[in-house]
């Protein structure tokens, strides 16, 4: 039989035409249609994510524009608008026949609009949280306006969607009962966070806004296309980018010069008497604050007293190159038969000195000092509300260890008692101080926060 004959080959044919053979042809085909189905559905997908990117950012990118179209308009008109977008409402307001009147009421349309898209994109995840926060703040400035307070309710709210409605019904009756700015601030946000289911983003808004990219120094020989940029997170003020616009201020720092202790006090009880949330359970054990909710009338003066006593303590006065003080800080140095421990007392920096790195300056300074008398520990103590002042504590290493309760017995007796929080008048919460009855008479052993790093007043 020759090999490659039709009798030879008929067997191998006749295999091949058996089920297996089929079954394992079928089955090919139906992984092949399935793979096929598969990356169609890929495809698909891909392209539909691609056509929902690009339908957010236009979306966006039209908002943004309209935004500065309005811009656009409130510089074109600031002047007859200035009497308008004032905290309160001046006692030279113009006439109804101004132009004012209509002119910043239309303004107030256009951001309306705008702030009904952004919360509408929010909703429906157009807009990340980072960028709906930075909207939020936005509508706090119109919120600051008399005049737009005064309309809302009459001229403005029945305009606008249910989110809208809310977050400025709430804004306004924010500002009609709170009357420190800071905590309006802070209370808007945290309201705007929970319309929005509790977003986190908007919430803590006010205490991140010094986080800043991290750029390494030879981020020029970096540059790899594809690679991700820098991650965001909280670093030390001098280390920070300065983004707005505010360079680090070269400070000229003093220990103990008698001729400081004056000029040091006045700018202390200046800059600290610009709001309450300074006030913690220390002014109260001294008598700087009568009753945890306000300051004493002769706050100068007890301030004076308390610098001047210099026993056991330091006084440090930070200056400008100008010789404009800057910040001042009390350290007090605290001894049980256990342990050695410092305490800081004060720590005032000028508000116009935000963001410059002069708190943290300041703050390196007191460990320095602490750490070169060999003492492990420093403590203080910050005011319940001054949430940026303790975000500003833990980025420096603090941590909360302690909880101080007060009651005053006779505001008991008299049927008042100690205020709970919602009434906004809750005696402060300290961060951590030596036990009542450590320290010396007349003495606080507590700090207090960074007015730089404090809501603006």
């Amino acid at each position: 039989m020759e090999v490659g004959s039709g009798a030879t080959m008929q067997p191998i044919i006749q295999a091949m035409d058996g089920p297996g053979i089929n079954n394992f042809i079928a089955l090919t085909a139906a992984v092949i249609a399935l793979l096929s189905v598969i990356v169609a559905l890929g495809v698909y997908i891909r392209t539909e994510r691609r056509e929902r990117r690009v339908e957010k950012s236009s979306a966006y990118l039209n908002l943004e524009v309209q935004s500065s179209e309005t811009f656009r308009y409130q510089a074109e008109n600031a002047l007859v608008m200035a009497k308008f977008q004032l905290p309160e409402r001046p006692a030279d307001v113009p006439g109804p026949d101004h132009a004012g009147w209509e002119t910043t009421q239309s303004f107030y349309f256009q951001c309306l609009n705008l702030f009904e898209v952004c919360s509408n994109f929010r909703r429906h995840a157009i807009v990340s949280p980072e960028v709906f926060a930075s909207w939020v703040t936005w509508f706090h400035e119109i919120l600051q306006d008399w005049y737009f307070r005064s309309i809302w309710r009459s001229e403005l709210r029945a305009n606008y969607t249910l989110d809208v409605r809310n977050i400025f019904d709430a804004g306004v009756e924010i500002y009609e009962r709170e009357s420190d700015p800071a905590r309006r601030e802070r209370e808007f946000f945290s309201a705007v966070a929970y319309l929005f289911g509790g977003c986190r983003v908007v919430g803590e808004w006010l205490d991140h806004l010094e986080t800043v990219p991290v750029i390494p120094s030879d981020w020029r020989r970096r540059q790899i296309i594809g690679r991700p940029g820098p991650r965001y997170r909280e670093v030390p003020a001098e280390a920070r980018l300065q983004t707005e616009g505010i360079p680090p201020v070269t400070l000229d720092l003093r220990w103990n010069g008698p001729e400081d202790v004056p000029l040091a006090a006045g700018f202390a009880s200046r800059v600290i008497s610009q709001g309450v949330d300074y006030i913690s359970h220390g002014e109260i054990q001294t008598g700087l604050s009568p009753d945890g909710r306000s300051w004493a009338d002769n706050l100068p003066a007890l301030y004076l007293a308390d610098f001047s006593d210099l026993k056991d303590r330091d006084l440090l006065v930070a200056r400008t190159p100008d010789k404009a003080i800057a910040a001042v800080a009390i350290l007090a140095w605290e001894e049980t038969p256990r342990m050695r421990f410092a305490v800081i007392e004060d720590l005032v920096v000028d508000p116009a000195l935000r963001s410059a790195g002069v708190g943290a300056r300041v703050l390196e300074a007191l460990f320095a000092r602490v750490q070169g008398r060999g003492v492990a520990w420093v403590f203080l103590e910050s005011g319940l509300r001054n949430e940026r002042a303790h975000a500003f504590f833990r980025r420096h290493g603090f941590a909360e260890v302690s909880h101080v309760f007060a009651r005053r017995l006779d505001d008991q007796a008299a049927g008042g008692g100690v205020p709970d929080r919602s009434s906004g008048t809750e005696p402060p919460r300290g961060k951590a101080t030596p036990k009542a009855g450590r320290g010396r008479a007349g003495r606080r052993t507590s700090a207090k926060p960074d007015r730089a790093l404090s809501p603006r007043p």
